[in-house]
């Protein structure tokens, strides 16, 4: 997943963590144990081993309400 991550640096980014939440934000940087997301509230950390998916925004215009849609169904055909 750190390899992942590294990639979507200074990206916009969807994050669905282990226990189901869903964070929106651009990737400020990675180190080996936490992501840092710039968020509309301001920064978070999230331990890399609690990210689940990532998702980036289409080209298209989808609100973030479109980009939680998509994450639950994606995360309906995750097997448990």
């Amino acid at each position: 997943m750190w390899d992942q991550l590294k990639t979507y640096q200074d990206k916009e980014v969807v994050l669905e963590l282990i226990n189901g939440r869903k964070i929106f934000g651009t990737v400020a940087g990675v180190e080996r144990q936490f992501v840092r997301l710039e968020t509309d509230e301001g920064v978070v950390a999230v331990p890399v081993d609690a990210v689940q998916i990532i998702l980036e925004p289409s080209k298209r215009s989808l609100t973030q309400e479109h980009m939680e849609q998509i994450v639950k169904k994606m995360s309906d055909f995750a097997p448990n």
